[in-house]
């Protein structure tokens, strides 16, 4: 409530020095401006945007200022409608609607109407004893923005407003219309350089507080003529040179009253109590995670000693070179009897089992134990490397698919799947 007394006083204060003033200045009008140029700029519904601006010029020898006074009102985060006075006579409108502004796009593209008389005079001045002689009322514009944490960039088109009137005095003389601006961030405050469709302006603009903004440009560069014209500007029918300008606005929303009360210090302490409570929930949950990941720990130790194991026993009977040594083996394994025949077959079927309840590496034992019994039956190192191959161990699915090749030569089915795994 007290915030909305002081934004209310504010505006009052605007509107008085705007009544003891008898000449209005043209720049920082527009809804949402950087320069003189319109551009996109972020506001919320209902929200009020009261400002005054000032421009400096050179009259008769002696420098003269001139001030105004505008209103901008939100009707969404989109629409925005703002009036300002520019002369003792007359007051223009201006409607600005952004058409494209997601908040995850650096693009935006924003329009509108600007220079809209309530009187109906289509020849606006903003002196009260300079006349204008061709109509610039009623200017339509569309502008694009494409904004980064670095640079941000505006360009678009516009009406009369933004179009020279004095071809031969124009700084681009086949660009009628078009107006391009650059903002760059420094610390808190923007520079910005624009040109406006008939000038160039090099602007600044800091924020004095979370809602209050300050502007300064110097204006209307490159206007400098031997014939002693040098303070008047032929692109607004010779009137007086603005050689600076400032501006404040300030922006209120009534629908969202602002709650700046002190905070109490007290209600961020915590007490002892507090504190040994977190401290021992911490503690109890740290303990449990830590048990957890012993755990886990022992069943990852548990299970490479397995596999390095299997790898041993694997190599014991794989790395055998010599044939001869291998036939003996061979012949004295085919004179076993039924008793270690039956062994074999149980701890065949056996690994089978574990395989099922994916206990791999027992499944692995398995199969260990019957070669250690008969290593001369492809069939055990085939499903030994088909259990290798479940388990992502290529090169040892090879081993033993390698293995059981050479024992069974004429096994097609098992040459194709060497060759797969060759070709990886």
């Amino acid at each position: 409530m007290i915030k909305h007394k002081f934004n209310l006083v504010l505006f009052l204060i605007y509107s008085i020095f705007f009544c003891l003033n008898s000449l209005y200045a043209a720049v920082y009008n527009l809804p949402s401006h950087l320069t003189n140029i319109p551009i996109y700029t972020s506001f919320e519904a209902n929200d009020f945007i009261t400002g005054i601006s000032s421009g400096f010029y050179t009259e008769e020898g002696s420098a003269q200022y001139e001030f105004d006074l505008k209103i901008n009102y939100a009707l969404s985060n989109r629409l925005l409608l703002g009036a300002n006075m520019i002369n003792s006579e007359d007051i223009i409108l201006h409607v600005h609607y952004q058409f494209f502004s997601l908040s995850e796009s650096p693009f935006k593209v924003t329009g509108g109407m600007t220079d809209i008389p309530i009187n109906g005079n289509n020849k606006l001045s903003s002196f009260d004893d300079y006349t204008v002689s061709e109509k610039n009322s009623l200017s339509p514009y569309i502008s694009a923005s494409y904004l980064t944490s670095i640079i941000s960039y505006h360009i678009g088109y516009g009406g009369s407003r933004f179009r020279y009137t004095n071809k031969d005095k124009a700084h681009l003389k086949n660009t009628a219309g078009l107006f391009f601006g650059v903002e760059i961030p420094i610390s808190s405050a923007r520079i910005s350089i624009e040109y406006d469709g008939k000038d160039f302006n090099l602007g600044a603009s800091l924020p004095l507080t979370k809602r209050t903004q300050f502007y300064g440009a110097l204006t209307e560069f490159f206007r400098y003529e031997n014939d002693g014209s040098d303070n008047v500007n032929p692109q607004y029918n010779n009137q007086p040179l603005r050689w600076f300008s400032f501006g404040v606005s300030h922006r209120f929303n009534f629908s969202k009253p602002d709650s700046e009360e002190p905070a109490n210090p007290q209600s961020y302490l915590l007490k002892d109590d507090d504190v040994r409570k977190i401290a021992k929930e911490l503690n109890r949950n740290y303990e449990e995670e830590l048990d957890q990941w012993r755990q886990e720990r022992a069943s990852y130790q548990a299970e490479i000693n397995r596999l390095k194991q299997a790898v041993k026993e694997d190599i014991r009977y794989i790395d055998k070179q010599d044939f001869e040594t291998k036939e003996a083996f061979r012949q004295q394994y085919l004179s076993t009897n039924q008793e270690q025949s039956e062994k074999v077959l149980s701890y065949y079927y056996e690994s089978f089992e574990y395989y099922a309840q994916k206990q791999y590496y027992k499944a692995i034992q398995s199969l260990q134990k019957a070669i250690a019994l008969n290593p001369y039956l492809p069939q055990l190192y085939s499903r030994m490397g088909s259990i290798y191959f479940d388990l992502n161990l290529s090169d040892m699915a090879l081993l033993q698919w390698e293995k059981a090749l050479e024992l069974d030569p004429k096994n097609s089915s098992l040459q194709e799947k060497v060759n797969a795994l060759k070709a990886i």
